[in-house]
C-alpha cells in the first residue's frame, strides 16, 4: 500500500506533462497554419479589390487570425504582414505570426517563443 501514493503521484505528474506538451504542439500548429492562411487572406485582397474597404490591411489580417485562435490567448498572439513594394497585383506580402507559449507548470513564469512566417504573390 506505500507504493500506491508514490505511483499516483509519477502517473499524475506524466499525464500534466503530456498535457502541456500536447497544448505546446497544437499552438505551434495554430502558429505555422494561421501564418499560411493570412497570407493566402492577403493575396487575394490587394489593392485591386473592390470596394477599397475589402482590400487587406494590417489591422484586418490580425484580426482573421485571432478570429480563428480558439485556446490562444490573444494578448500573446502577434501579427504581422508587410508589402515590401506595395499592395498591387504582382507584389509580395510577408505575413509573420508569433506567439509566447507559457506551458502549464504552476511554478514557472517561463515562456516558449513560436514564430513562423508565410509570404505569396499578390493574385487580385
Amino acid at each position: 500500500m506505500a507504493e500506491f501514493p508514490a505511483v499516483v503521484l509519477y502517473w499524475i505528474g506524466l499525464i500534466y506533462g503530456i498535457a502541456s506538451a500536447s497544448l505546446g504542439v497544437y499552438a505551434y500548429s495554430f502558429v505555422s497554419q494561421s501564418s499560411r492562411d493570412a497570407v493566402r487572406y492577403a493575396m487575394v485582397l490587394g489593392a485591386d479589390v473592390t470596394p477599397a474597404s475589402a482590400q487587406a490591411t494590417q489591422t484586418s489580417i490580425k484580426n482573421y487570425v485571432v478570429g480563428r485562435a480558439h485556446g490562444i490567448r490573444y494578448s500573446s498572439l502577434g501579427v504581422t504582414a508587410t508589402w515590401p513594394t506595395d499592395n498591387k497585383k504582382g507584389s509580395i506580402v510577408k505575413v509573420q505570426v508569433t506567439y509566447n507559449y507559457q506551458p502549464l507548470y504552476p511554478f514557472s513564469s517561463a515562456t516558449l517563443p513560436l514564430s513562423s512566417s508565410a509570404q505569396s504573390v499578390i493574385a487580385y
